[in-house]
């Protein structure tokens, strides 16, 4: 174990998802029970797809609820296929299971709300000779099975959890600081402000300060507050042209190595030996600011009840609205399945929901990207099946395409099917010939990508192209009750304004970019939306800069 903690954090994920795949198989092929093996390793690629490098907490509860919707979608989709003998009572039943699904989809919980979707999919028209509920129990298991590799092999991150989240902090604020004005500035911003906001998530998580001493749980939230201060300053310094030396930021990333590799209250430490130092040779008013911004005690915050989590949920509306939207999209799929009679009738339903989600960005790009991938994993898989489909090659494959999936998620979504096609046939080679499906895959995937356009422009499309306006309107919004509210004696709230202002102005800049990669004919370009935006930036500098100099001069 400890030699494998030298592994970088990605190596790890693809080692394991390779490892998760084809384990269930290897066993299945053994002990000749191929059918409920695939069933694992399903549930096993779909958990697989939702691992990751970001923090243990945020991972685990993920990857379980990911198995537990799988296998539940699966096992009421079962007992749908037995009970629901009509075509049309089937179709509504995945309607509702779409209706369902897109609520948790939009409700900050995607991956769990879209398997739930696909497991019930999948359930209802894959026919196995197994009792009706026990391929669920399998997908569950296999979902299970990769949760429990992760946390042997994430071992040492999930037990440093809170504290890699404050370092990561300091390391993001340090780079902020190092910046001069430009286009990377944005960037350093939106990271250290999101930063700030995963380990506030931590900090107010009820198991903050059960896994730890007393004195090490106020040491960390010590070392938060500050870094909160310092984000606060980094605004007034960008405002006022003032540049921090390179030994300071040094400093800064200095700590957040010992927050990572040693103990909050030796990172506490550093920050008030860092403080003296300044306030002894604080020359520039840079170093002055700073020398009080180090210090807990300036800005003291009562971390523990008060402190919430920043998550933020669509509105009911526009919650409702996806669902409807996506089990419009499902029972479509369905209907022209059941017209075109293809076989293995999930494949189109299930192409919409992968395509149809809330949180990756614009639709018809993923579309489009979704068909290619679709075209080279099944060129991939037609190779491997020209070459006769032995049960070596066939594991070779499946454990290449799965270590690929890590890698290729952080791409490119395109990448990222074209990882996922081959690994399908391989599972269904293992049940039975699959030499006749590459043609039906690339038919339903394109027919599932027209749908989805058809849906993303009659329906949906106007409110992409008007959404920045919306957004930059609502950053304006909290801009002005950041500006107007008197939060000198309560650091916590002012805090949480400018965060929440921030945040808003970062959606904006994000909606403009997603408004731009639209096709042409669907772009509604208005450019003064940015120039609004940088005022509306500006202004919380402004306000935070006049709080901040208050405070320091008193």
């Amino acid at each position: 174990m400890a030699r494998l903690r030298t592994i970088p954090m990605n190596a790890r994920t693809s080692m394991r998802a390779g490892f998760c795949l084809i384990a269930p198989l290897i066993v299945g092929i053994i002990v000749d029970q191929r059918v409920p093996a695939t069933l694992v390793a399903i549930g096993s690629l779909w958990t697989v797809s939702q691992d990751g490098v970001d923090r243990w907490g945020e991972r685990s509860l993920r990857l379980l609820s990911v198995a537990a919707c799988a296998g539940g979608g699966f096992l009421v989709g079962g007992f749908a296929r037995e009970w629901l003998l009509s075509n049309w009572s089937l179709w509504l039943f995945l309607a509702a299971m779409a209706l369902i699904a897109g609520f948790v989809e939009t409700t900050s919980r995607p991956a769990p709300g879209m398997y739930l979707l696909l497991g019930a999919i999948v359930g209802s028209a894959l026919k196995v000779k197994t009792l009706t509920w026990q391929p669920g129990l399998y997908v569950a298991l296999g979902g299970i099975w990769v949760w429990g590799v992760a946390l042997l092999m994430d071992r040492r991150s999930r037990k440093l959890d809170e504290r890699l989240c404050v370092a990561d902090a300091y390391v993001a604020l340090a780079q902020l600081l190092r910046l001069e004005d430009g286009s990377s500035v944005l960037e350093a911003r939106a990271r250290a402000l999101n930063s700030l906001d995963v380990a506030q998530d931590v900090l107010s998580s009820p198991r903050h300060s059960r896994e730890a001493s007393r004195e090490e749980a106020d040491a960390l939230q010590d070392c938060f507050v500050v870094a909160l201060q310092i984000g606060e300053l980094s605004s007034v310094l960008r405002r006022q042209s003032l540049l921090v030396d390179e030994t300071t930021t040094a400093a800064l990333d200095n700590v957040g190595q010992t927050l990572r590799y040693q103990s909050a209250v030796v990172a506490r430490v550093e920050l008030e030996a860092l403080a003296v130092n300044l306030n002894t040779r604080g020359i520039t008013l840079a170093q002055r600011y700073l020398s009080k911004a180090l210090f807990p005690y300036f800005h003291k915050v009562t971390m523990m009840p008060v402190l919430g989590s920043v998550k933020e949920r669509l509105p009911l509306r526009d919650r409702f609205r996806f669902s409807v939207l996506l089990g419009s999209g499902v029972v479509a799929a369905s209907l022209v399945t059941y017209q075109l009679d293809s076989p293995h009738a999930f494949w189109l339903p299930l192409s919409v929901a992968f395509i149809l989600r809330p949180d990756l960005g614009p639709v018809i790009p993923r579309a489009f990207q979704r068909t290619l991938g679709t075209l080279a994993g099944v060129a991939i898989a037609a190779v491997v099946s020209w070459l006769g489909n032995n049960t070596y090659s066939l594991l070779v494959l499946c454990a290449a395409m799965a270590a690929v999936i890590p890698w290729a998620s952080r791409r490119s979504h395109a990448l990222t099917v074209m990882a996922f096609t081959p690994i399908v046939f391989v599972f269904l080679a293992v049940i039975g010939p699959d030499q006749y499906l590459f043609v039906p895959r690339i038919v339903d995937t394109t027919l599932a990508a027209a749908i989805v356009l058809l849906i993303d422009i009659v329906l949906w499309s106007r409110a992409p192209a008007l959404r920045p306006a919306q957004q930059i309107q609502y950053a304006d919004f909290l801009t002005r009750r950041y500006e107007t509210s008197d939060t000198s004696s309560d650091p916590q709230r002012r805090h949480q304004q400018r965060r929440n202002a921030l945040r808003a102005v970062a959606r904006a800049r994000s909606s403009l970019r997603q408004a731009s990669a639209e096709p042409h004919p669907l772009r509604r370009p208005n450019h003064q939306l940015a120039e609004q935006l940088d005022a509306v930036q500006r202004r919380i500098d402004e306000r935070t800069a006049a709080i901040v100099i208050m405070a320091f001069e008193n």
